[in-house]
């Protein structure tokens, strides 16, 4: 059996998902998602790295603006459990 290359562009990749169905756009969708999980991730941490060492922040002040927040939650609404 023989065997056909062809090149296709992101373009035409674009347009062929265009015509798509919502179902089989939702196919594709989600098999994108798990195939860049890891790099998007990565990219999320790497933002998350870059402003720690920027601002950094101390345990100490992390718990402050925790029980700051608790407390605003509240006084909101004392019934509430967290």
């Amino acid at each position: 059996m023989q065997k056909v290359a062809i090149e296709i562009d992101v373009k035409q990749i674009e347009l062929a998902i265009e015509n798509l169905d919502i179902p089989n756009k939702i196919r594709i969708a989600r098999r994108l998602e798990r195939e860049t999980r890891r790099e998007r991730w990565n990219n999320v941490l790497s933002k998350i790295d870059r402003r720690y060492v920027k601002s950094p922040i101390s345990e100490k002040e992390i718990s402050r603006v925790c029980d700051k927040v608790r407390q605003e939650r509240y006084d909101k609404n004392p019934e509430s459990c967290y």
